[in-house]
C-alpha cells in the first residue's frame, strides 16, 4: 500500500506478528484511532513514510523503528524522533539480519 513498498513486506509482517506486534495500515484507520494507537505504543515499527509523522503524539521514550529499503536514505524521521525524546533506530528491512536487529530493539 506504500509508494515505497518493502520488497519483502509480507515476510516482515510475519516476523513482527511472531514477535507480538499488531500490524496496522493507517490508511485504513480513522485518524483519531491512529493517534490512540501511537500514544499507547511502546515500540512503533513502520516503513519510511508520512505515517511516521504521527510520532509527535508518542509518549517520551517510545522506540521508533523505521524500516528502509536497501539504498534508500532519509534522516527526517530520525531527527524528528530525536527532537521529541524518542528512541529511534533505522533498519534495512531487506537485510538478512532483520530478525536479529529487531530482537535488539524489542
Amino acid at each position: 500500500k506504500s509508494r515505497r513498498p518493502l520488497v519483502n513486506e509480507s515476510w516482515v509482517e510475519s516476523v513482527l506478528k511472531d514477535k507480538g506486534f499488531c500490524v496496522m495500515y493507517f490508511e485504513d484507520i480513522p485518524f483519531a484511532d491512529q493517534l490512540t494507537a501511537i500514544r499507547s505504543a511502546d515500540i512503533i515499527v513502520s516503513p519510511h513514510g508520512a505515517a511516521l509523522s504521527n510520532m509527535i503524539v508518542a509518549k517520551e521514550g517510545t522506540k521508533i523503528v523505521e524500516l528502509m529499503t536497501h539504498g534508500w536514505a532519509n534522516s527526517c524521521y530520525g531527527r524528528l524522533a530525536s527532537s521529541l525524546g524518542l528512541n529511534y533506530r533505522c533498519i534495512d528491512a531487506d537485510a538478512e539480519t532483520f530478525k536479529d536487529m529487531l530482537s535488539e530493539i524489542s
